[in-house]
């Protein structure tokens, strides 16, 4: 008999199937049998918050940051510092519009002197990392005018 992907069986004697049979007990107790009788899926583990804003930081925002700057001949890398620095500040952000605005007021100030070539050099990668809480640009490549 086949199951359904992305269902797991409640009964089976696979360690697999563990953390699904110790979520379903607790649901059991939670709602009891009856209840549980007409529940289909019981999740075991959902994303942590903290990875989805991970995913959110490094696909939506630092990736749409990187886009805004490409067109003015600058490309913009980060490392894990700089997506941990924003995620410090998650506690103190409500959603995604308060990382964009830190992003607009810590960010994006530094990015600034880079828009426009500066003594006869024009920066062609931008580097941002977080070094003791504070964000941090270091040019990887130049190149003579």
């Amino acid at each position: 008999e086949r199951t359904p992907v992305g269902f797991v069986p409640e009964e089976g004697n696979e360690e697999d199937d563990a953390p699904q049979r110790a979520a379903r007990d607790v649901a059991a107790e939670v709602f009891g049998r009856e209840l549980l009788d007409h529940i289909d899926v019981v999740c075991a583990a959902a994303p942590s918050t903290r990875d989805a804003g991970r995913r959110w930081i490094e696909k939506q925002l630092l990736a749409g940051l990187s886009e805004r700057y490409r067109r003015h001949g600058i490309e913009l890398h980060w490392d894990e510092s700089l997506v941990e620095w924003l995620l410090e500040h998650q506690a103190d952000r409500a959603g995604q519009h308060e990382w964009e605005r830190l992003a607009d007021e810590r960010i994006s100030p530094l990015l600034v002197p880079y828009l426009t070539p500066q003594e006869g050099k024009e920066v062609k990668t931008l580097v941002l990392t977080s070094e003791g809480g504070e964000v941090q640009i270091q040019v990887q490549h130049t190149e003579e005018e």
